[in-house]
């Protein structure tokens, strides 16, 4: 049973990831290609924060914060891009974000961040929760499709 909830855990965080980017793909006819880099951004920001002792709560509220902070300015600095040069525009952000991480120790370098610290809810309720937020994406996506 342990698997199948790791398995369900893994598909709901992934289809958060897949229903996100179905925002700009699917609906908008954009392609990006540096969708990894607000992911990442958000993990990092996570980890990062509870490893120092911040609550998974608010370590949670603020990676989304620093990620969709991070999706502002590079959507603000390629607002007048279209098409191709959006897809290479975003490239560019998914390997400065991948080149940033790799050269730098205090964020794991190459082999990543090991300790990251349990969130408390158990395995099971850290199921639902992502189970919960990738249904609220699905709810937020839409909402604004059909807006």
């Amino acid at each position: 049973m342990e698997y199948q909830i790791t398995l369900l855990t893994i598909v709901a965080i992934t289809v958060t990831a897949a229903l996100s980017l179905n925002l700009i793909t699917g609906f908008c006819g954009q392609i990006s290609l540096g969708h990894a880099a607000f992911y990442g951004a958000g993990a990092y920001t996570a980890s990062l924060l509870t490893m120092n002792g911040t609550p998974f709560a608010l370590a949670l509220v603020a990676a989304a914060l620093v990620a969709g902070a991070l999706g502002v300015v590079v959507g603000f600095a390629s607002l007048r891009v279209r098409h191709d040069f959006l897809a290479i525009t975003t490239m560019g952000v998914g390997f400065l974000f991948i080149g940033i991480v790799r050269q730098q120790d205090w964020l794991g370098g190459e082999m990543g961040l090991f300790s990251i610290p349990d969130p408390g809810l158990g395995k099971v309720g850290y199921m639902l929760l992502c189970v919960a937020l990738a249904g609220a994406v699905a709810l937020f996506s839409l909402y604004l499709k059909s807006s």
